[in-house]
């Protein structure tokens, strides 16, 4: 695996699920924010890709 890396998604954003892509050396990363808890306005979650290696 690569070198350590740290991201923040966003503020007070909370990390929901880690899933790896399907044939690929990735994972997938996704937040959420608009579940009642956050307080965050409907559209924030966000999905990221991230290349592992």
């Amino acid at each position: 695996m690569g070198a350590d890396r740290r991201a923040r998604a966003a503020p007070g954003g909370r990390l929901r699920t880690v899933t790896k892509v399907p044939g690929a050396d990735q994972l997938w990363l996704s937040t959420t924010n608009c579940d009642n808890n956050g307080g965050a306005a409907d559209g924030p979650d966000k999905v990221f890709e991230v290349t592992v290696g």
